[in-house]
């Protein structure tokens, strides 16, 4: 049976001990996510902005399904900074 032994808790360990979870298990994979996203959107508006300039497309616009794409950044790129915690090296 596996546990998780933590030694020296007194009032001001839980908080660092806390603090520490929270920040690698939520804060940390959420900025990726957010860079995921941004890295996502930044390309496809690269994209979109040079085919306007080429002429294959008549006008630039940001759609739903552009959003919907860059969503997918955030997932994959919170998914992987949040599971990098369960490997075992």
């Amino acid at each position: 049976m596996k546990g998780v032994a933590i030694t020296g808790l007194n009032g001001r360990g839980n908080q660092s001990v806390f603090l520490c979870i929270v920040k690698n298990y939520f804060v940390l994979p959420f900025g990726s996510g957010i860079w995921g996203f941004l890295s996502f959107m930044a390309i496809i508006c690269l994209s979109k902005f040079l085919g306007n300039l080429v002429g294959t497309l008549e006008a630039f616009e940001i759609e739903f399904e552009d959003i919907t794409l860059s969503l997918l950044g955030f997932i994959m790129s919170y998914l992987i900074k949040f599971l990098k915690n369960f490997s075992d090296s």
